[in-house]
């Protein structure tokens, strides 16, 4: 992630942005061994509080100039973009979010549904969490690969993850 000082004048903003590709992203692409195989960095516009509606579209057009995706513009004064912020450092983190089912118990497993969904809250972050009186619990969760394996595989006749 790339963070963008909206309030900044767009060449003031280029030329930061120019640094960061030439020192950082060109820098490490060069490396025998990057440091990670990771997504092209997206651009985050800060402070966009502070602009009028037609210097946040030069500066979005500059970013897009420049090679960039469209980037995320957000306010911490206004609560404007954060939703989209946290989703996008969610899915770099966790990839897409997956839904999680929990079987009630039964007479071969009785360990408490409960207890299994204290697990999932361990390993992952729950965004939804529905249970009924019988056990049964359903879950949205964003969560690692290596994590949702293990869960797998621990749970393996009594969780379902998709």
């Amino acid at each position: 992630m790339i963070l963008v000082d909206a309030s900044d004048s767009i060449d003031e903003a280029q030329r930061k942005l120019d640094t960061t590709r030439r020192e950082v992203l060109d820098r490490q692409r060069n490396e025998d061994q990057p440091l990670v195989e990771a997504p092209p960095p997206q651009v985050v516009l800060t402070k966009v509080d502070a602009i009028d509606a037609v210097q946040e579209q030069h500066m979005v057009a500059m970013v897009s100039e420049m090679g960039f995706a469209d980037p995320i513009a957000i306010s911490s004064v206004e609560d404007h973009g954060i939703d989209a912020l946290q989703r996008l450092i969610r899915e770099r983190l966790f990839g897409a979010p997956c839904s999680v089912y929990i079987r009630p118990p039964t007479g071969e497993d009785h360990t408490a549904s409960a207890r299994i969904a204290a697990d999932v809250y361990e390993h992952g972050m729950v965004e939804e969490d529905d249970r009924t009186e019988s056990g049964e619990v359903r879950m949205q969760v964003w969560i690692a690969p290596a994590a949702r394996a293990q869960l797998q595989a621990r749970w393996k006749r009594r969780i379902d993850m998709k």
